[in-house]
């Protein structure tokens, strides 16, 4: 058992090593960029939409098909669906509104900005909450340009992160709003997607070979065989 923790307490340091490299990546490309060249703002390469939560009255407005994103379901790059779904009827009944095109999505408030800004990208339309943004970007820039510079940006905005009277973080509108984006060609913003996407590749492979519930199978093996007296 205790070199079965042992293994449980390497893979999560592991798993741990990996998410700080990643974030290591973003970081360095975003500032490599933003002060290497000509940089807006970020209000001036995107356009933004806010979100709502239809009436828990009102059960038809839970009764559909558009998925209705909320910061716990931010745990992915790329979304194609959520825990909750809305209807029409929530669109156009409600505050809740339907993003079509893809965008930036990123959190603005709640406990979870004590520590990560969690940014996805939605490859489907969604509504979202009204704890969170989207940014759509403007012409001239790459949606996931976009992403990952304000992936990269994430220590910088993190900083500016203000704690409400009530105890939640929030980062408020001109401290993301303003946020540098570098301004880069399509060819040049091409090649940066590609070139995070090639690490993330290399990323998501470390991440599926660090495999805790591993040990949590061996751990179950052991006692199964302990109660049989096999061992």
């Amino acid at each position: 058992m205790e070199r079965i923790d042992e293994i449980q307490n390497l893979r999560e340091s592991a798993k741990i090593e990996v998410n700080a490299i990643h974030r290591s990546y973003y970081h360095e490309q975003y500032e490599r960029l933003s002060s290497s060249g000509k940089t807006v703002r970020l209000d001036q390469a995107a356009k933004f939409m806010g979100g709502g939560t239809p009436s828990k009255q009102n059960p038809s407005f839970w009764r559909g098909t558009i998925p209705w994103i909320s910061p716990k379901d931010m745990k992915r790059r790329d979304l194609y669906d959520a825990t909750d779904h809305i209807s029409n009827a929530a669109i156009s009944g409600s505050s809740a509104k339907l993003i079509s095109d893809p965008s930036v999505l990123f959190v603005v408030r709640g406990m979870i900005l004590a520590h990560t800004l969690p940014t996805a990208v939605n490859r489907v339309p969604v509504a979202i909450n009204q704890d969170m943004k989207a940014a759509i970007p403007n012409k001239g820039f790459d949606v996931d340009f976009l992403a990952a510079m304000i992936r990269g940006a994430e220590k910088k905005l993190l900083s500016q992160v203000e704690i409400a009277g009530h105890g939640t973080c929030r980062l408020q509108q001109p401290h993301w709003t303003g946020l540098p984006i570098p301004v880069l060609t399509p060819t040049e913003q091409a090649d940066v997607v590609a070139a995070t996407q090639e690490f993330e590749s290399i990323t998501d492979r470390l991440k599926s070979e660090v495999r805790t519930n591993e040990s949590e199978a061996m751990r179950a093996a052991v006692l199964r065989k302990a109660y049989a007296g096999e061992l």
